[in-house]
């Protein structure tokens, strides 16, 4: 019987593409997932690459959609349309997922009709902290759960300046987060396209999975983190992100991978062990400032500086207003028990 389909968005994945696939042999059964791959015009010879490692694979069925770049939503897009089945597990090309049977772990969470959309922890490969969720809904603003943020909150100016420590993955109970990165997520078909699918103003790249996040509240669903599911997000092996800057992602991982030589893993949130990111490269400074500006004329807040109490009044009500109204609040707790089966899961 086939549980659900893998929706794999690839632009310069070609480094990290046979590792990805080999995560995914190793710890799914194949046979039970369709496979729908999107190649968003690589450059790095990637194409060639998705077809002979999905079709060595084992899928029940494979599509793959080559197309001209433009940009991660219209990929997703694409791809969400040619899905069939009820759950869908978006997983990067560029993601080493670890967890054994982690769909079978996602399903468990969408099918309590609570829950619209669920991810992992999630590291870089230098042994730093991406993210453990993302907060929005709250004075600091926009960033990773599981880093601080370096700007004073109400004067930040991008969501990326924060200091990340090292880690492992630290395990856990499932829990509610404001929205999660979608490195690797699973959610609903028919919510996704209820929602409109991933929306074109925040393409090509980045805060497009803040925005389906907080779709899926609007909606009135829920967004958790399963701490079991563990993502190895390696950015210093993908290429290039955006053709227009020749901004290569892993010449931008070098100085990581190096530092992780010589300092060790450390647990979250040691003061001394972790890394300052004080800088953005100008391409990507262009791009976030204006999907900041589009995030503000749909959601109505800033989302790196909210007004807390104009925040407050504007969604009331509704299941972006779960960190403030305790009705709520517990609901999440109780559907992260019924999930950690009056454990946590580790």
């Amino acid at each position: 019987m086939v549980d659900g389909t893998l929706l794999l968005p690839n632009y310069n994945n070609a480094g990290v593409l046979p590792e990805a696939f080999a995560a995914i042999r190793r710890n799914l059964d194949c046979s039970r997932l369709h496979l729908v791959a999107v190649d968003d015009g690589s450059e790095d010879g990637g194409a060639e690459i998705l077809k002979v490692e999905a079709c060595r694979s084992g899928f029940a069925s494979v599509e793959i959609l080559e197309r001209r770049h433009e940009g991660i939503v219209h990929a997703l897009n694409a791809g969400l349309a040619a899905v069939r089945t009820p759950f869908v597990y978006r997983i990067d090309g560029d993601a080493l997922v670890q967890t054994p049977g982690w769909t079978d772990r996602f399903a468990a969470a969408l099918r309590l009709r609570g829950i619209g959309l669920i991810g992992g922890h999630t590291i870089f490969d230098s042994g730093l902290v991406h993210g453990f969720g993302r907060s929005v809904l709250t004075k600091e603003g926009l960033h990773d759960e599981g880093t601080k943020p370096l700007e004073r909150s109400g004067s930040r100016t991008f969501d990326c300046i924060v200091w990340r420590p090292w880690s492992r993955f630290p395990g856990g109970s499932m829990r509610e987060v404001d929205t999660v990165l979608a490195t690797c997520v699973g959610f609903r078909l028919e919510d996704a396209l209820a929602v409109g699918g991933f929306d074109r103003r925040f393409n090509p790249v980045w805060i497009e999975d803040d925005d389906f996040g907080l779709s899926m509240r609007r909606m009135g669903l829920k967004v958790f983190v399963d701490p079991g599911v563990r993502i190895l997000h390696c950015t210093s092996r993908r290429g290039k992100r955006l053709p227009e800057t020749g901004d290569h992602g892993a010449r931008a991982g070098i100085g990581e991978r190096l530092r992780h030589l010589f300092k060790p893993t450390m647990p979250l949130f040691d003061e001394i062990k972790g890394v300052r990111f004080a800088r953005v490269a100008g391409g990507r400074q262009v791009l976030l400032r204006a999907h900041y500006g589009q995030w503000r004329e749909k959601w109505g807040f800033d989302p790196l500086n909210p007004d807390m109490d104009d925040l407050v009044r504007r969604w009331t009500g509704t299941e972006l207003a779960w960190r403030w109204e305790e009705d709520r609040a517990e609901e999440g707790r109780r559907l992260g028990r019924v999930l950690d089966g009056g454990g946590g899961r580790s």
